[in-house]
């Protein structure tokens, strides 16, 4: 397109130089016969020499004028012309319609015309819009309104261009049979020319100009045709280049979306290989023959091996034939079949040693739907293990009635003291809805009860009456809250029927109280809010070590030693306020000896005052088992140090504490070297003791301040608390030093141990003990690669 204007404007060009060598070799021809004729003015004057010569001088003179300005004008005319075609192609970052007003203008001036119009064409050369007259055209018209379309089948003689495909002059418009007549103030046609543009075979715009002084000649056509061939030429080049442009800048603005979707991508994929590398979760991937493609850092740690001895082996090599074939297999071939696979097994880890693991198998399917490759995951469970055999043990030692309720109204699960207390056995009451156990005269104030509990509200000292399996009723206090994730509640319920019988009888006769009062299993103390004792049965008097009448005896301040009197003020006042409470505390004996007891005090009237009963019942003996339990559940029971899981959560302590007061800490993970060639040549009794002899040897070497506990096998982890760097790596070298100093001569005279250690520093940026404890074991990991018995910081 910019070839064509160049085209166009070269052609002017030329025709310009051709004109003005014409009206250069004029203007010598006239100055030559103006020089004849001044050179014998007397010959002119008496008509002398030749009549024929004189006679033509004076004859072509006129006309050679007229020729002259004939090209005159035509030089001007073409200068005109090729000034409008240089101004066009500056015009090229113009707007569109500046440029389509700009051509109108130029069209009317180069044709000599005093009005001008532009109509665009549809593609289908149906319909003609009008894009603008000239200037000086609505000056001259009064119309008040006018179409901006028209069908070409239906204008007069303006539209016989488009009809025709050709210019056509009409130099006498009012006389031309084919006019339509002009709308009323419109400006009068005396003369019109219009011509259709073509643009690759197709009319685009119709040009017209009219009432120029002259005739309209085929000169006129052209000259029209040269200015709307230019300016057409421009609007198209800039229409492509704007097309251009934008296809350029659609095209940067998808690389810039695909460049920013590959960069995601490749930040997740980098993410998700941080994830995969960092997870303690054992994980793999393996085709169909078996063999590993991929495996992470806590896969090789497990097995005690590099990459290289995984990667390309078999799972037959890694675990052998009688695990493969007996349990592994199976559920590989289950996989590739399509189906995710997820069991529970006890495995046995050359490192970790044995270990309760949840292996899931997920098919890796191709693009195709072709399962080419399982994903394996392994998670240890053995820690969520203990701890849920922990709950339970607790669960079931518990002497208050335990249950969990679904939000449906149904038993979940209970724990045995509902068989102590109302007779049902587990399986009868499991599944069953509780509600059928209530009391009919206490079931709407318990449906309200667990309405409260729906609503998130927490419910303590709710009392009600339920069934036993023999028909009687006894009667409940409950302390409950719901979980609205897990859609259950949760509720320990307390049996206070001897409780309620107490209160019956103090309203009925002495001897009726007297009865019920001594008969009851725990102790019972009725005193005033001062503290004084009031009345006490025949247990508690036993568990004491005093008569009835010393106890009733003793003042305020004697019976704080025995701490069988409420002191404390905020149990006054809650149970001034509520009616009651229930809280712990110690009981002291005549001769010194201590009872744990769970005491339930509400307020009641004796002998019409304000008073407090007391009910204590004895639970030293589930105190000692639930200690015990607990001690277990944080204690590694061979060497008796702290275990896993007591140390990831005391570590995570002292790591925030850390952070808090911005005070140095330092972990250090510690591992025998070669202790699997130890059980395999000594035994595991001999591994046992050497396991407790570095136990303690490293216990004697830490403070007391410093946590030590074993993680499993024969891997250790020691927390220094506000230990610097510089501190840590001596701690650490004194460890290896004297580790390496030990004999075991029940082993061998000859016999003795290395270890490696891994050493790091808490960084603020670490988020979790986790993360610590990866770059120690690391560290760990490097320090046996050195050639084990060394220490190596992170």
């Amino acid at each position: 397109m910019a070839r064509d204007v160049d085209k166009t404007r070269s052609q002017l060009v030329a025709e310009l130089a051709t004109a003005r060598k014409q009206l250069a070799a004029l203007e010598q021809q006239r100055q030559t016969e103006r020089e004849d004729s001044a050179a014998d003015p007397a010959d002119k004057a008496h008509g002398s020499g030749p009549c024929g010569a004189g006679h033509s001088a004076e004859q072509t003179s006129p006309d050679n004028d007229a020729e002259l300005q004939r090209a005159r004008q035509e030089i001007d005319l073409n200068q005109s012309r090729f000034e409008t075609l240089c101004r066009l192609t500056q015009m090229i970052h113009e707007p569109e319609q500046k440029i389509l007003d700009f051509g109108l203008e130029a069209g009317v001036q180069v044709t000599g015309s005093t009005i001008g119009y532009i109509y665009f064409l549809s593609e289908d050369e149906t319909e003609l819009t009008l894009h603008a007259w000239s200037r000086d055209v609505m000056a001259q018209c009064r119309v008040d309104s006018y179409p901006d379309a028209y069908k070409v089948e239906e204008t007069g003689l303006w539209g016989e261009a488009i009809r025709r495909r050709r210019p056509i002059i009409t130099n006498d418009y009012p006389a031309t049979p084919l006019r339509r007549g002009l709308p009323e103030g419109h400006v009068p046609v005396q003369r019109h020319m219009n011509l259709p543009l073509f643009d690759n075979g197709r009319i685009v715009l119709l040009a017209g100009v009219g009432n120029k002084r002259d005739a309209y000649t085929d000169q006129d056509v052209r000259q029209l045709s040269l200015v709307m061939e230019g300016m057409w030429n421009i609007i198209r080049r800039k229409r492509a280049e704007t097309a251009l442009h934008q296809a350029n800048v659609e095209l940067e603005a998808k690389v810039r979306e695909r460049t920013r979707s590959l960069l995601q991508a490749n930040s997740d994929l980098e993410h998700y290989q941080g994830i995969v590398a960092s997870t303690p979760d054992l994980v793999s991937l393996v085709d169909r023959d078996y063999v590993y493609r991929i495996v992470n850092d806590s896969y090789l740690r497990a097995f005690g091996k590099d990459r290289q001895g995984i990667i390309g082996k078999t799972v037959f090599d890694l675990l052998g034939e009688e695990d493969f074939e007996g349990h592994v297999k199976p559920h590989l071939n289950r996989a590739f079949d399509g189906e995710t696979v997820r069991y529970e097994r006890w495995l046995t880890f050359p490192v970790t040693g044995r270990r309760l693991c949840a292996t899931t198998f997920h098919p890796v399917a191709a693009k195709g739907g072709h399962i080419g490759h399982v994903a394996a995951n392994i998670r240890d469970i053995t820690e969520r293990k203990l701890a849920m055999d922990d709950r339970q043990r607790i669960f079931n030692a518990s002497l208050d009635i335990l249950c969990v309720i679904g939000f449906d109204g149904c038993f979940k699960d209970l724990n045995p003291s509902w068989t102590r207390a109302l007779g049902w056995s587990v399986a009868e009451l499991q599944g069953k809805p509780w509600l059928e156990l209530v009391h009919p005269e206490d079931r709407a104030a318990t449906i309200e009860m667990d309405e409260r509990l729906l609503l998130g509200q927490k419910t303590a000292g709710f009392e009600n009456r339920l069934r036993c399996k023999d028909g009687r009723y006894r009667w409940v206090s409950w302390n409950s809250s719901a979980d609205s994730e897990r859609q259950e509640i949760f509720a320990v319920a307390r049996d206070i029927t001897d409780s309620k019988l107490l209160q019956e009888a103090l309203k009925s006769s002495v001897h009726k109280y007297r009865t019920f009062f001594d008969s009851a299993g725990d102790a019972v103390f009725v005193h005033d809010f001062s503290g004084r004792l009031l009345d006490v049965n025949r247990v508690a008097c036993e568990r004491l070590g005093y008569s009835r009448e010393e106890l009733l005896r003793m003042p305020a301040a004697d019976l704080t030693a025995t701490e069988t009197a409420l002191r404390a003020p905020q149990l006054l006042k809650q149970i001034e306020h509520d009616g009651q409470a229930s809280f712990e505390a110690r009981h002291r004996s005549k001769d010194g000896g201590e009872l744990l007891v769970w005491t339930n005090a509400r307020r009641i009237e004796y002998d019409g005052l304000p008073a407090i009963l007391s009910i204590a019942r004895d639970i030293s003996e589930r105190k000692r088992m639930e200690n015990e339990l607990r001690k277990l559940a944080i204690t590694d029971p061979l060497t008796g140090v702290k275990n896993r899981r007591y140390f990831m959560n005391r570590g995570s302590e002292e790591l925030a504490r850390s952070l808090r007061y911005k005070t140095p800490l330092c972990l250090l993970l510690l591992a025998i070297d070669h202790f699997k060639l130890v059980n395999d040549t000594y035994g595991h009794d001999a591994g046992d003791e050497i396991l407790k002899g570095l136990t303690q040897r490293c216990q004697m070497a830490l403070r007391e301040t410093d946590l030590f506990a074993r993680l499993g096998g024969e891997e250790f982890a020691a927390l220094l608390i506000q230990t610097s760097q510089q501190d840590a790596l001596l701690t650490a070298e004194r460890l290896r030093e004297s580790i390496q100093g030990m004999s075991f001569p029940q082993i061998s005279e000859t016999f003795s141990i290395t270890i490696s250690i891994g050493v790091a520093l808490l960084d603020a940026a670490d988020g979790s003990i986790e993360e610590v404890m990866k770059r120690a074991d690391q560290a760990m990991y490097r320090a046996k690669q050195s050639g084990r018995n060394c220490v190596v910081l992170c």
